[in-house]
């Protein structure tokens, strides 16, 4: 189980790296004949290798995905969505290792509902931390969905521990991007 969640832990880095690239040739757009191809940051539209990479490491994922279909998000949205189920998938299999996680998608005319819940796990605080985290997972979480205008909250609910983001699809996504 150490194996799958180091070897998941490196392929986010890795791809958090390759994102963070082309997000700076992006911006250095005149930079960008380098010879290095720029592809575009991660989106939901990547979200099956994640729950790969999560039933891999053993946690056993029921998704329910109610998304208008063929509907797009802002760039910046997509992405904050993606980051958001990657480190609550992350979580769950550090602090609730084994456990049966449920993943919501729901779109609506101006939001992204995103939810992820969990059994609380069986030792460490009820906040969630539990033992070995630093507590900054959260924290960054709260931080990338108030950056396109959303809003993330996360805890204890009953005996399951969830994290629901709200963020926009429409106009305010794009200036809170911008």
């Amino acid at each position: 189980t150490l194996r799958r969640l180091l070897e998941a832990a490196r392929a986010g880095s890795v791809a958090a790296l390759a994102e963070m690239r082309t997000m700076i040739g992006l911006l250095r757009a005149e930079d960008a004949e380098d010879g290095e191809p720029l592809t575009t940051p991660a989106g939901l539209d990547r979200l099956a290798p994640l729950l790969e990479a999560g039933r891999a490491s053993g946690l056993r994922i029921d998704v329910d995905d109610r998304r208008q279909p063929d509907t797009a998000l802002p760039a910046a949205v997509d992405l904050a969505a993606y980051r958001i189920v990657q480190e609550s998938l992350t979580n769950a299999a550090k602090h609730a290792p084994g456990s049966a996680v449920t993943l919501r998608l729901a779109s609506g005319d101006a939001t992204l509902a995103v939810e992820l819940s969990n059994a609380l796990p069986t030792s460490g605080r009820r906040d969630g931390s539990g033992a070995g985290g630093t507590g900054t997972g959260l924290l960054g979480l709260r931080e990338r969905a108030a950056a396109v205008g959303g809003r993330l909250r996360a805890g204890p609910d009953g005996e399951r521990w969830t994290v629901r983001a709200e963020l926009p699809t429409a106009t305010a996504a794009r200036e809170a991007a911008s």
